[in-house]
């Protein structure tokens, strides 16, 4: 429900489910070891209540080993399932002719130190000019407690134009500007390619299921 790593103003259609998969590059990795190795997410987003959407999220490196990979007993030592993060956004303002919408956003509310710890609020705007639709996104986000990244923190924003299911992407993501490119196809599949700061690659695949 964004670009690419900031989130716009926009949810999903109720009762929808989408699922997807992420691949991080090594220098757009941000978690367990960022900036080291390349790193996977595999993510939810569910809309089962008007306005509210959840979503969850597990990261981990491919090779998932630490780097004191060797345990008391000999065994490799890995990262487990990953880091696991979830999330809740509220649209508190839908889009009106004059009107932004104005999405809430909340992530690992409950979580000690974790990478995406952060509340933030997101306004968006779409106007179309001969049948190209632009989207520009403005927003701010704030960390709770002390965390390990410094993902949303401070302003963040881009824009987007889309015509016929394809759409040009640009963000600040209020540390690094980042470039893609966004394909749905027939509102099932989508596909999204980026540029981290013009340079690092970035993909994601993701899937929407209709639950009604």
């Amino acid at each position: 429900n964004g670009l690419i790593y900031t989130p716009s103003a926009y949810l999903n259609p109720w009762k929808t489910i989408d699922l997807g998969f992420t691949h991080f590059s090594q220098s757009t990795s941000f978690t367990y070891l960022a900036g080291e190795k390349s790193e996977r997410a595999f993510i939810a987003n569910l809309i089962f209540l008007p306005r509210v959407a959840f979503s969850a999220r597990i990261t981990r490196p491919y090779d998932n080993l630490r780097p004191d990979f060797q345990s008391g007993s000999g065994r490799p030592r890995n990262w487990g399932i990953g880091d696991r993060s979830y999330g809740m956004r509220v649209q508190v303002l839908q889009e009106k002719k004059q009107q932004p919408a104005l999405v809430i956003g909340l992530n690992d509310p409950l979580a000690n130190l974790a990478y995406f710890h952060n509340v933030y609020a997101v306004a968006s705007k779409q106007i179309t000019v001969r049948s190209v639709h632009f989207t520009g996104n403005i927003g701010y986000g704030v960390h709770i407690e002390d965390t390990r990244s410094e993902y949303l923190e401070g302003i963040f924003g881009g824009i987007t134009a889309t015509y016929k299911g394809m759409s040009v992407l640009a963000e600040y993501d209020s540390q690094r500007l980042n470039v893609g490119l966004n394909y749905g196809f027939r509102d099932f599949i989508f596909i999204n390619l980026a540029m981290i700061e013009a340079q690092h690659f970035s993909g994601n695949v993701s899937f929407r299921l209709q639950l009604n």
